[in-house]
């Protein structure tokens, strides 16, 4: 019998999926789950709120049994219900990457199903999904606390740091990277197919220092080709 790996496992909140779906339940488990995130890490912050980019091939990769057209289909039908918003904040007027951030429905929905709390000022977002994480320092830890919920961490299994995380890895490990440059390019695109981030940062470790060997060999080859024989 094949042994099921960790990152094959997709889960979704039933009572969502009573009401709208299964695959209605499916993706929005998945942007929830990166709404939080971002709101963890105090990133992707417009107008007041906490929103996630994603285009439909983006979705495809994480959820691959929804064909891009699918997708299309079923992010109208969120916008819909309004469980979810979105808009354009991308700096290149010509890309066309869509964002993404809960709907008024949608941070009813988080209160009565997941349980989790957003119409209490104190929790990080108000009743209309604007955020307050900046207002005080328990939203902070609520959001967190939020994120580790079993029911909508594990059940992504995606397991994203935060910078202090990476910080302290490349410390420990004595990586040859930027920390903060490596958190914030793979934090940028939502850690899209990272399933081990530490392996990544060592890879990214080995490429900068095979880079530097290089340019230091150029050095080298420079300054001989200036000498006099």
């Amino acid at each position: 019998m094949k042994k099921i790996k960790e990152n094959e496992l997709h889960s979704f909140n039933t009572d969502v999926a009573k009401q709208y779906g299964v695959d209605i339940a499916v993706l929005f488990h998945l942007l929830v789950f990166w709404i939080l995130n971002n709101a963890k890490s105090n990133v992707n912050y417009h107008e007041g709120k906490y929103w996630t980019f994603m285009s439909a091939k983006d979705i495809h990769n994480r959820l691959n049994y929804f064909s891009e057209r699918k997708i299309y289909h079923l992010l109208n039908k969120l916008i819909g219900f309004n469980l979810i918003i979105s808009s354009n904040f991308n700096a290149n007027p010509y890309n066309r990457k869509k964002w993404y951030t809960l709907g008024e429905k949608g941070v009813q929905v988080l209160k009565e199903t997941y349980h989790i709390d957003f119409l209490n000022l104190e929790n990080g977002i108000d009743g209309k999904g604007n955020s307050t994480y900046h207002k005080s320092e328990k939203c902070k830890k609520d959001i967190i606390n939020n994120l580790n919920n079993k029911d909508i961490n594990k059940s992504i299994n995606v397991e994203t740091p935060t910078l202090n995380d990476v910080e302290q890895y490349v410390r420990q490990e004595s990586l040859g990277i930027n920390p903060s440059l490596f958190f914030y390019h793979y934090q940028s695109n939502n850690w899209l197919n990272i399933t081990d981030w530490q392996a990544k940062a060592r890879e990214w470790s080995i490429r900068e220092n095979k880079m530097r060997k290089q340019d230091e060999k150029k050095e080298i080859e420079y300054d001989l080709s200036k000498c006099d024989y």
